[in-house]
């Protein structure tokens, strides 16, 4: 599980975002995310689809295969 932190932390650098905000995007508070990039933790469902809504590539985050969006 380590590339999906690396991933999803790469991933909050490309939308250029803190980790205050892109937690706030998937509804969880610093704390809660910077677990997620330390892989203490995994985001679930919820906080997927809804950093999803906001422009992450969340099949790039699960997979490591990006989708067409550059």
């Amino acid at each position: 599980m380590e590339e999906l932190r690396n991933r999803l932390k790469e991933e909050r650098k490309k939308m250029r975002l803190n980790q205050t905000a892109f937690g706030s995007l998937g509804g969880v508070v610093l704390a809660t995310q910077s677990d997620y990039e330390l892989g203490k933790s995994y985001p679930d469902a919820r906080y997927l689809a809804a950093i999803a809504t906001a422009g992450a590539d969340v099949s790039y985050i699960l997979t490591g295969v990006r989708t067409g969006v550059p």
